[in-house]
């Protein structure tokens, strides 16, 4: 055979050889994205609204980053829930506080009390008719004749910390008369992770705590492609827990996981004296700021009152609570009992309540470790009695004006002024 002849064919059947490997490698590479397109929207349906990335997500709609507070609402913005009878809105203040306008100065007459904590307090899942903040304030009206205006400053997140902080940067200018601080069992957990960014004064005094992505400069490719990509995210956490499992400490040791942030609950739990006295001492400084004018209100966690509450596997799980797990020791309540009465902070444990009350109903969501509407009724009815039991002088305000003028409701009196113009 000519030479020629055979080198062509040579050629040709390398080419074809090529062509076909190029096919293949197409075929192979556009299979691969489309299965891997098919995983994210699993993912995404998998972990569905109440997943963890998803509920971050969610919550970047009306949360961003400050310089004094770690996290804030953003003001001036709506966001639409579903609270069982229909889409119901969910609104901030150009204080970026949930709810309508706050008038400042305060009207004369008026008793305000403002409402601290994270998310149970927020609560940004439920209509705000629902939330207790909107109930104890229809309560202290009906039981005392006054005219009282409850705030709701929750922020997803926060703990006695950041909540004294977002009280020295940003709500002294209310006139607040009284206000309540709702102390939750992973506020522990919340203050040990903020520890590494908080800046303080000479004496050690709080003076802020800069939200990370401020201080971190902008956002690394990866950092980026987790958040563009859920598949990304989700396979980034899954195998750092269990990196950590696996070869370092148990997470049931680290107040910073999410593993054990709640171990402190346990019947034996690990020595976390330090860290529970670091996330209390904010709690004193916070007293003195707001002039002895504050209550503190231990909300137990689902996994305290019962298996039945917030009682769906995967959410416990990610929680680092094993599905069947209820943490039935009192120290945790007694801790926060002790370290109030002995600063002589007034205070409300609603542990043995709800206890009793779950027996009727569930309190908390069944897939969000929040409560729910009777949870929130419940948390009203106990601060409203805790505040009106004649042996305090919580509700008693100095400034309050003495006039014999009919009780109407801030709420009521601001529609009627929006109703004549604002005149």
């Amino acid at each position: 055979m000519d030479p020629v002849v055979r080198l062509l064919r040579l050629i040709q059947t390398v080419v074809s050889s090529i062509a076909r490997m190029t096919r293949t490698l197409l075929q192979a590479t556009l299979l691969l994205l489309v299965l891997l397109c098919v995983v994210e929207v699993g993912v995404r349906l998998f972990e569905g609204p109440e997943g963890e990335a998803s509920t971050l997500d969610g919550e970047r709609e009306y949360l961003a980053p400050s310089w004094t507070s770690g996290q804030r609402l953003k003001p001036l913005v709506r966001w639409k829930i579903q609270d069982g009878q229909g889409l119901a809105e969910v609104r901030t203040n150009s204080l970026g506080l949930r709810g309508t306008e706050p008038v400042v100065p305060k009207p004369g007459g008026v008793f305000r009390v403002v409402c601290l904590g994270d998310e149970r307090v927020l609560a940004a899942d439920v209509s705000r008719e629902q939330t207790f903040c909107h109930r104890l304030q229809e309560l202290l009206q009906q039981q005392t004749g006054r005219r009282v205006e409850v705030i709701n400053a929750g922020v997803p997140g926060h703990c006695p910390l950041l909540s004294l902080l977002q009280v020295r940067h940003g709500l002294l200018s209310l006139d607040v008369d009284l206000w309540v601080l709702t102390f939750d069992m992973s506020d522990v957990a919340d203050d040990y992770r903020l520890r590494p960014r908080l800046i303080v004064d000479g004496r050690g005094r709080p003076l802020a705590c800069p939200h990370p992505s401020l201080q971190g400069g902008p956002a690394n490719a990866w950092q980026q492609m987790c958040r563009r990509f859920r598949l990304v995210d989700w396979s980034s956490r899954r195998l750092g827990r269990l990196w950590t499992q696996t070869f370092l400490e148990s997470p049931g040791g680290d107040p910073g996981s999410r593993q054990g942030q709640y171990a402190w609950l346990a019947k034996d739990p690990p020595d976390w004296t330090v860290h529970v006295q670091q996330a209390l001492d904010p709690i004193r400084d916070l007293f003195r700021l707001c002039r002895k004018r504050l209550v503190v209100a231990a909300c137990p966690a689902p996994w305290q009152i019962g298996t039945d509450e917030t009682r769906q596997a995967e959410v416990r799980l990610r929680m680092g609570v094993p599905p069947d797990a209820v943490f039935s020791s009192d120290a945790p309540f007694r801790i926060v009992a002790d370290f109030t009465k002995r600063h002589g902070i007034p205070s409300c444990d609603m542990s043995m309540d709800f206890h009793a009350a779950s027996k009727e109903k569930p309190l908390f969501q069944e897939k969000r470790p929040e409560l729910n509407a009777q949870g929130h009724a419940l948390v009203a009815r106990l601060l409203a009695a805790r505040l009106t039991n004649g042996q305090t002088a919580l509700l008693e305000s100095p400034a309050e004006s003495t006039g014999q003028q009919p009780v109407r409701p801030v709420s009521i009196e601001r529609r009627d002024r929006a109703s004549r113009g604002g005149r």
